[in-house]
């Protein structure tokens, strides 16, 4: 897409000098919109080239509804309180004033340079199709191993600081270790979960049959789950807001289809999703006057401009996950804050919430690198054994999420489950003996029923994980794979 045009609200245009507007974006007309003006729906206009050509809105307070409802894509700069619902393609820049104005001509100027796709609603449905079909491939446990073993080989190469790398979550719960040479097919909790998400995307979708209907027309919620519209939410999608402490959107008991619209529970698949906007104009190494950049696993909940969560279609995929672990003495934050501009210049690995176009319907998700100091890996990995609270152990960290964050790892979840060595380099192959005997120890005291009966207490992720009879099975013997590790060691020892 490219930005053709911008318009200002007069309380826009009032926190940038008019002569700045030339210098940021000297290829784009920027015009003032007067109060409570309606201008004709400017329609994205499609070039030979094949280049969407757009008209963009800026403004501040609720009262401009009109130029929300008039522009193809509308920046907010004010308060997040003034965007209410969901009136045409909203982008909340909430509270950014002159920094979101400054940013939005930016923006508007780069796609003059480079013009840039374009997701529709109707891209990320056939996303959740894409990504479901790719679970049930066959090869694709094996081909999700290959794309880590690849991400940690060059990860290495780039940052000499790193001395091992462990990946975790899928496809490490298909396997015993990475040693063995069986791997077990996708779970089948996760082959139904991405069906799931594939005909809920598919149903939020207002489909031709309704969108042809007499105009104004009143619709029950019954009528138009008749036409398979789903107008509710799935437990998985609810949990992202329930988890958040935000309300899931709610339809109206019957109304118009924008009333429905607006309530943000379906959506026409044309419209263009505003996420992969949002998420390039908050990224503060794009755009460093931005005065926060958004957590997209909470701000984004109270957002209700899409009824597709970013963090819901992130998901997905496969993800790359990857613990990176520093030599002692590293600044974790400060690598991993290098390991992002690295993911970033990349062309084939993107962090989440900064590619989307290049996720969907891609070959992977995006690369998650938590980046931890060894010691303090290997120190967490003993405690589990130690402390009947195991799955609380946690170890520091930094993740090369939008933005880089500091989170307490939960070491003590993932690591019986699906956390394996891919590389070693430290002298003698030192953390991978030390690890073994953390492994060792925690086998000998914690059965393998115990780490299942825990995880059936816990998040749905892991419930439904521990419910696979093929998951509880691999546990099972790398539980037993590590007590026997005990019992050599006690053998040497005599």
């Amino acid at each position: 897409m490219s930005v053709e045009r911008v318009l200002l609200t007069p309380e826009a245009a009032r926190l940038v000098p008019a002569e700045e507007w030339l210098a940021l974006a000297p290829d784009v007309p920027v015009e003032v919109a007067e109060p409570g003006e309606r201008r004709a729906k400017v329609q994205p206009e499609w070039t030979e080239g094949g280049v969407w050509r757009l008209c963009v809105g800026v403004g501040v307070v609720v009262d401009d509804v009109a130029l929300r409802e008039s522009v193809a894509v509308y920046l907010h700069v004010g308060r997040q309180t003034d965007l209410f619902d969901c009136r045409g393609v909203a982008v909340p820049l909430n509270d950014q004033g002159a920094a979101g104005v400054r940013n939005a001509l930016r923006w508007a100027q780069t796609t003059q340079a480079a013009p840039q796709p374009w997701a529709t609603h109707a891209d990320v449905a056939a996303h959740a199709g894409h990504a479901a079909a790719q679970y049930r491939d066959p090869a694709h446990v094996r081909k999700a191993e290959r794309v880590c073993s690849e991400a940690t080989d060059e990860l290495l190469n780039a940052f000499p600081e790193l001395v091992a790398v462990l990946g975790t979550g899928f496809p490490f719960y298909c396997m015993t270790d990475t040693t063995h040479p069986d791997r077990d097919p996708v779970p089948p909790s996760i082959r139904v979960y991405t069906q799931e998400q594939e005909r809920l995307f598919a149903g939020k979708l207002l489909p031709l049959t309704v969108l042809v209907d007499r105009p104004g027309r009143i619709w029950t919620k019954e009528e138009l789950a008749g036409h398979g519209v789903n107008i509710g939410q799935e437990s998985a999608n609810a949990y992202e807001y329930l988890r958040h402490g935000a309300a899931p959107p709610t339809a109206p008991e019957a109304g118009a289809l924008v009333e429905f619209e607006r309530a943000n529970v379906c959506v026409r698949g044309d419209r263009p999703w505003p996420c992969h906007v949002c998420t390039t104009l908050h990224d503060r190494r794009r755009y460093p006057e931005q005065s926060w950049e958004r957590d997209f696993m909470k701000s984004c909940v109270r957002c209700r401009q899409t009824p597709y969560l970013p963090r819901a279609v992130g998901v997905l995929s496969s993800d790359i996950d990857l613990v990176a672990l520093t030599a002692p003495g590293v600044d974790r934050h400060g690598l991993a804050e290098r390991v992002s501009e690295w993911i970033d210049g990349h062309p084939r690995f993107f962090r989440h919430d900064t590619r989307w176009t290049q996720q969907l319907n891609g070959a992977h998700g995006p690369l998650d690198v938590f980046v931890t100091g060894m010691q303090d890996f290997l120190r967490a990995a003993a405690w589990m054994a130690d402390r009947d609270r195991w799955m609380e152990v946690t170890v520091p960290s930094t993740v090369t999420w939008l933005p880089v964050t500091d989170i307490d790892y939960e070491v003590g979840k993932y690591l019986p489950l699906c956390m394996e060595l891919l590389a070693d380099r430290t002298p003698g192959g030192g953390f991978s003996a030390e690890l073994r005997t953390a492994k060792a120890r925690f086998a000998a005291r914690v059965t393998a029923e115990q780490v299942l009966s825990s995880y059936r207490r816990d998040s749905s992720y892991l419930r439904q994980l521990a419910g696979n009879p093929q998951v509880a099975a691999l546990l099972a013997v790398r539980n037993a794979g590590w007590r026997t590790a005990t019992d050599e060691s006690s053998e040497d020892s005599r």
